[in-house]
């Protein structure tokens, strides 16, 4: 699961009005990082590689003049090649709805409300897992090609449960983007343009992670109890390049990267975990149907 308090940027880039009505939209993900060593207090505990794959179908309705609702579903799985000494789950994933709404208020001004309900967990997803991450976004458009935006998060899971948050877009020129949107504030360039495709180039840093609930007895399989049925918080931050192509309803976006760093912190123990940096690189596919 991505950063949840920044999620409803996914889906409020624009105002509603600038927006098409989609019937679908299907949106599948992968993901590879090298192998490197994780350490715990100082101490190396062996090679960590991770992968993941995420996949969401969603759509977006007109309810009014000013309201669209957006609904769907989401999954990921996001796999750890981990030494034997490490307490770490074999697989951290998720299954949730996604549910929404935007409210165009004016020409300049629109709200944007996101919440995804489900179970997130390691390998043994159970009930305890359930967790209704929601965001809050308002946007202000300031002048053509310049937005700005602010808004809350609430993460039952997470140990700050609300958490505040703000950016901007710029178009600077017909060429130039700047968007200062987490999780992935980036540059933009587009390279090309023409009555059927554009493709951009890219540059940026990307922040990831979220929060499971993992199984009661993942610390006694792992000879550390102490971790048993907690929260698990991963984050990775990373720098990162990319190219994206968009044609008619179709978007392909390749990237690739640094992950500075990678962190896995239960609470309420306080058992931490850390990752030194390694390549990664990706494959996004998006289609409105």
């Amino acid at each position: 699961m991505r950063y949840v308090f920044l999620a409803a940027a996914l889906c409020a880039a624009l105002p509603a009005s600038a927006q098409e009505v989609w019937k679908w939209q299907a949106a599948a993900r992968v993901e590879a990082s090298g192998l490197k060593s994780v350490s715990e207090s100082g101490r190396d505990l062996g090679g960590l590689g991770v992968w993941s794959m995420e996949q969401s179908l969603r759509r977006r309705v007109r309810a009014s003049d000013q309201i669209f609702v957006l609904f769907g579903a989401s999954f990921e799985n996001t796999g750890l090649t981990r030494p034997a000494s490490a307490p770490l789950p074999e697989r951290l994933q998720s299954i949730a709805a996604r549910l929404g709404a935007e409210w165009l208020i004016d020409g300049k001004s629109w709200l944007f409300v996101d919440a995804s309900p489900g179970l997130y967990g390691d390998e043994r997803l159970s009930g305890r897992a359930v967790n209704v991450p929601v965001a809050a976004q308002y946007n202000r458009l300031l002048r053509p090609g310049l937005r700005v935006l602010g808004g809350i998060s609430v993460d039952p899971m997470r140990k700050a449960k609300v958490l505040p948050f703000g950016g901007a877009a710029w178009r600077l020129t017909p060429r130039w983007n700047l968007r200062l949107l987490l999780p992935e504030p980036r540059v933009e360039y587009r390279a090309l343009w023409d009555e059927r495709q554009t493709v951009d180039a890219f540059a940026g840093v990307s922040l990831t992670g979220g929060q499971y609930r993992v199984a009661e007895d993942l610390g006694t399989r792992r000879g550390r109890p102490e971790v048993n049925g907690q929260t698990l918080s991963y984050s990775a931050t990373r720098i990162l390049g990319g190219v994206r192509w968009m044609r008619g309803d179709f978007e392909a976006e390749l990237t690739a990267g640094w992950a500075l760093a990678r962190t896995f912190r239960y609470e309420p123990s306080g058992v931490e975990l850390k990752s030194n940096g390694a390549p990664f690189a990706g494959l996004s596919l998006t289609a409105r149907l």
